[in-house]
């Protein structure tokens, strides 16, 4: 690349970036959401008044250095101007620093125009580590985990042993192109026949307490389960759990997370504290 070009390059490129032109800090808001019980509500403040040009900040992606859910929260914020938005954060320790990535659009999967880092300090009567890791509250659910019927092992073995006499059959036909068609379609009917099989069973199997603050999530096998809620917390069996979540929480839009079999998901909706089964 020429002298010229490379110039042209970097002013682009500063000029798409906020850089160091943008500053964010975190503070508790004065006015508690108490729908975002166990959550706290804090405020983010991303102050971007010190650069005239660059791309507008559409939201935001914190996750606390510790672990826990990455949350998303939507904002616009232009060159040249301040913008804060009220967030739910879990205080479960006093001192929590989030990294923090400023967004061009508005979900979680946007581009990145700068990341930063932000603190917050609880105050001591808001610390409530036991909303958010809670073996106890896994008790009652460890030993419900879904397995798949006995009818359904015993027709899945019945289709793989007629697949394989189907092959056999199709490898005694002489002619080869004969032979080539009826080898696709025996493994084509094969995957049919499994695939209907499988939907006859419920992959991701939701049950709740009885009062209904705990949503407890088990699968079959991984899979990705998705709601509307953004309002839902995990809770989480251990802090080594909550360190490897890869929970997505898009304020006002959702929540999303990944399933894997034999292992249970607590999820708390708004409230005091997690029910009883």
């Amino acid at each position: 690349m020429n002298r010229p070009a490379f110039i042209l390059t970097a002013l682009l490129a500063a000029a798409a970036a906020p850089g160091a032109d943008v500053t964010v800090s975190l503070g508790l808001a004065a006015a508690q959401d108490p729908s975002h019980l166990p959550c706290r509500t804090a405020e983010l403040t991303i102050d971007y008044s010190g650069s005239i040009q660059g791309r507008v900040i559409r939201s935001a992606r914190l996750r606390e250095r510790q672990g826990g859910p990455t949350i998303v929260c939507a904002l616009s914020v232009a060159p040249g101007s301040r913008g804060t938005v009220a967030v739910a954060l879990p205080a479960w320790t006093q001192q929590q620093e989030y990294a923090v990535d400023l967004l061009s659009g508005d979900d979680d999967g946007s581009g990145v125009l700068a990341g930063a880092s932000a603190s917050i300090l609880w105050p001591l009567e808001t610390i409530q580590p036991g909303d958010f890791i809670n073996p106890r509250a896994y008790e009652p659910w460890s030993e419900d985990l879904p397995t798949w019927p006995e009818s359904l092992k015993r027709n899945v073995f019945l289709a793989a042993a007629l697949t394989c006499i189907a092959l056999a059959a199709a490898l005694l036909l002489r002619r080869g192109v004969v032979r080539i068609a009826a080898i696709v379609a025996a493994a084509a009917g094969a995957v049919l026949a499994l695939s209907v099989l499988l939907s006859t069973q419920q992959m991701v199997v939701q049950k709740q307490s009885r009062d209904g603050s705990v949503l407890a999530l088990t699968c079959r096998r991984t899979a990705t389960w998705q709601s509307s809620d953004s309002r839902l917390f995990p809770i989480y069996y251990s802090q080594r759990q909550m360190q490897d979540d890869t929970t997505v929480i898009c304020a006002g839009k959702g929540i999303r997370l990944e399933l894997h079999p034999n292992e249970v998901r607590l999820l708390r909706r708004p409230g005091p504290a997690a029910g009883s089964r």
